[in-house]
């Protein structure tokens, strides 16, 4: 043992510092002899928070590192603990710490065997997967065999189906128009789904019909035009049929009446019937410019117009019927019929229409 020189405070023999007031002993102090009496104990000796120095009890700084000792330190027994022992070993732990340590181990066992088994069975939840998971097996034959039923439901019902789906209302005709002389005959074609075809004509006092399946034979029985139609399904195709008359003569007895009765007004003599009936304007259609503006034309030469263009008047005066009137004024619309004036209108909007006027 050595003395502090600075307060007196006796130190260990190792002591680099005084425990008493903390300043560095310079010099050694006389060591002591002296022993504890009889009643006195061995003081038990602390640790050094700082270095781990064994150290003296009650000193207030170390004296290997002079780090000062605070009271919780010294105060081990307000947290449950005991005094250091002065012997080595098992002394030099804090007793409190075996039971604390071991309590801590047993949990952090405790704990990790219970995160082992939530991650590998999902624990505490396990039960309620499992459910889930057996209620959607179980409903899973059900979702599986709701589209087989609907499949074949459909697969059932798809024959049933697919004649109404062929049967879409369609029908188009082999022939949207058609030029006939009087008497000649021809066929029309229909091209239909969805059902039956039936065949109409609007005027039969023009043409006759006789119809089989999607065929039809028009007969022309008259001068003029009329639609044949065609339907099916409740959509219909027509045809405008036009029947002119030919300008031959087609036997010898026709020619002995026209001569006979001086019917200088016979079709053969003109090109449209524009005096006594409304002409469509497809019967236009198979004729050149110049012949439209001459069935025009006719129609004035009827009233004995006098042409000052040398075609036109070439043209009239060559035929029979045509005299010639100077009392006749075509600005003067009185002196034509409802039927003519509106077969001018039907031809001019031709004309224009293609751009001949």
């Amino acid at each position: 043992m050595k003395q502090c020189p600075f307060c007196g405070r006796m130190l260990s023999d190792n002591a680099r510092f005084c425990t008493g007031c903390g300043k560095r002993v310079t010099q050694p102090a006389p060591a002591s002899d002296r022993k504890p009496g009889p009643g006195r104990q061995p003081q038990a000796e602390e640790r050094c928070p700082a270095c781990g120095a064994k150290l003296p009890a009650n000193v207030k700084f170390c004296t290997q590192c002079g780090a000062k000792l605070s009271n919780s330190f010294r105060n081990m027994e307000e947290l449950g603990g005991q005094k250091l022992s002065e012997q080595g070993g098992k002394g030099d732990v804090p007793r409190w710490l075996f039971p604390a340590g071991v309590a801590l181990a047993a949990l952090l066992v405790v704990a990790v065997g219970v995160g082992i088994v939530f991650l590998t069975t999902g624990w505490p939840y396990a039960a309620e997967p499992e459910a889930t998971e057996i209620s959607s097996d179980e409903t899973e034959p059900e979702t599986l065999e709701e589209p087989e039923e609907d499949a074949e439901a459909v697969a059932q019902t798809e024959p049933s189906e697919s004649p109404e789906e062929d049967a879409a209302p369609s029908i188009t005709l082999s022939v949207s128009s058609l030029y006939l002389e009087n008497g000649e005959m021809a066929s029309i074609t229909a091209q239909a789904e969805g059902g039956t075809v039936t065949w109409t004509v609007e005027d039969v006092s023009i043409l006759s019909l006789a119809a089989s399946g999607e065929t039809a034979a028009v007969t022309a029985l008259g001068v003029g035009s009329t639609a044949v139609v065609a339907e099916c399904g409740g959509v219909s195709a027509r045809c405008i049929v036009t029947v002119y008359q030919s300008d031959v003569v087609t036997s010898e007895e026709d020619e002995t009446e026209a001569e006979d009765s001086g019917a200088l007004d016979s079709t053969d003599e003109y090109l449209l019937p524009t005096d006594t009936r409304v002409i469509a304007e497809s019967e236009l259609y198979g004729m050149t410019r110049e012949e439209v503006a001459l069935a025009r034309n006719e129609i004035y030469a009827r009233h004995g117009h006098i042409f000052t263009t040398p075609e036109y008047a070439e043209y009239f005066e060559s035929k029979s019927w045509y005299t010639p009137d100077p009392n006749f004024d075509s600005l003067d619309a009185s002196q034509l019929s409802e039927i003519e004036l509106e077969n001018i209108d039907v031809i001019v909007n031709y004309e224009e229409r293609m751009g001949w006027r």
